[in-house]
């Protein structure tokens, strides 16, 4: 008998040892898994032929399940029902909960549109898991924005595009009609649960992240390994280092701010990115863009598609040290040869990242610097320029002979509000007048 336990305790430890998500295997009570994801990107699968497969001890709630039932708003929590003496009845997911059962929550963590109800809707259910004693482990899918869309199409239930985007932009950040989006997954670390796990997912193949002490760790062969630290390095050898893995396998990754660009190559060269922008207005502006340039590495729908898996690491190793992804960009997208081969073709993929404005002393705004600049970024004529204490309100006019307005006078205006750290700008195409906005 002594020696059946010692083989069975053996086989467990090497079961283990393979399992990228340990956690998961055969604990019978006070497991709670939350996984979440962007509608669309293969949670049920998942659960399914993923932990399923390796404990079957273990209770799947949804967001589904707890709300939908009684809201039949997809965008809306169920949080119980007002009682007569005031509060709320617990939804049947709390009380669950204190049987100290194994459970999964399945979630996509966004809630409604531009609000935070997602995040604190997980937060009050972490805090219940936490508060009835649970081993708490989060899995966070991540996958392509064009994934959870096509894989939304084939589903009995639908979700709103719009609203996929908004969700998808919840998980890592991002900007959704032209509003910026905090991710959450920074939040969630903040939460402290016992075991946090990235997982990237193309086509159900799946690739095993952790953090560890605050930092990502990637799965190599039986173990998770945290790249060398890039904490106390300067801001071109951060940026620079989340990219080894890419340069050291062929692909053409050049690095591009307000100074220029820069290859590898001149990196090692001595040359350096300068990514922070000191200008008079007193806003230190920081931001940079990675882009991918078709080359033998890059030049078809899979190669796109390994970009898109492997940069979601590099956005939350960069997200550790302070910068945010900001905007995504295909350049030179030339459809499908035909049905039979989708091979999709592309020139360019652009990551754009942005680091929080910070105030460099007084702001002392140079009108006519200003003017220069803008004339440099938009090719338009200045009128009147004239700052107030929370705006700059430009007039301009055409340079063409028939004072038509080019199209993309919004484009234009972005980049001098990038440049000068203002927080957003009001302008309709085709006025000839706009307002920056230092604050939101």
């Amino acid at each position: 008998m002594k020696f059946i336990k010692e083989y069975n305790q053996f086989i467990l430890e090497e079961v283990s040892k393979n399992e990228p998500i340990p956690e998961l295997i055969s604990k019978d009570r006070g497991l709670a898994v939350f996984l979440i994801g962007a509608p669309g990107i293969g949670k049920s699968y998942f659960v399914k032929n993923h932990i399923h497969t390796k404990n079957t001890n273990i209770r799947d709630f949804s967001t589904d399940d707890v709300s939908l039932l009684y809201t039949k708003d997809p965008n809306v929590y169920y949080r119980g029902t007002e009682k007569e003496e005031g509060g709320r009845t617990k939804n049947r997911m709390v009380k669950f909960m204190e049987t100290g059962q194994n459970f999964i929550y399945d979630t996509t963590g966004a809630g409604k549109e531009f609000t935070d109800r997602g995040f604190e809707h997980i937060k009050e259910i972490f805090d219940s898991a936490k508060m009835n004693g649970y081993e708490i482990i989060f899995i966070h899918l991540l996958s392509t924005l064009q994934t959870s869309i096509e894989q939304d199409k084939l589903r009995d239930r639908h979700v709103n595009p719009h609203y996929i985007q908004w969700a998808y932009a919840k998980q890592q950040g991002g900007e959704v009609d032209g509003v910026k989006v905090e991710g959450n997954i920074q939040r969630y670390k903040a939460l402290n649960p016992d075991a946090y796990y990235l997982v990237t997912s193309i086509d159900q193949k799946y690739k095993f992240y952790k953090f560890i002490d605050g930092k990502l760790a990637v799965r190599k062969n039986d173990r998770y390994v945290i790249k060398e630290s890039v904490d106390n390095k300067n801001s071109t050898d951060q940026i620079v280092e989340t990219m080894l893995d890419f340069i050291e396998d062929g692909y053409d990754v050049k690095f591009i701010s307000h100074s220029g660009s820069m290859t590898y190559q001149q990196y090692l060269d001595g040359i350096l990115m300068q990514s922070q922008l000191k200008l008079s207005s007193g806003v230190l502006v920081s931001q940079f863009t990675i882009k991918f340039i078709k080359n033998e590495k890059f030049n078809n729908y899979e190669d796109f598609v390994r970009i898109c898996d492997e940069m979601q690491v590099t956005i939350a190793r960069l997200s550790d040290i302070g910068w945010s992804f900001a905007k995504f960009n295909v350049n030179g997208f030339e459809g499908y040869d035909n049905d039979d081969s989708p091979e999709a073709k592309f020139n360019e993929i652009e990551f754009k990242f942005k680091k929080k404005d910070e105030k460099s002393g007084e702001k002392k705004f140079d009108v006519e610097e200003f003017k220069k600049h803008f004339v440099e970024q938009t090719s338009l004529h200045i009128l009147d320029v004239t700052e107030h204490d929370d705006n700059v309100y430009v007039e301009f006019d055409s340079i063409d002979f028939d004072g038509e307005l080019p199209r993309n006078v919004d484009d234009r205006l972005e980049k001098v509000a990038e440049i000068y750290g203002f927080a957003t700008f009001d302008y309709s195409w085709p006025q000839k007048h706009v307002y920056f906005f230092w604050e939101d």
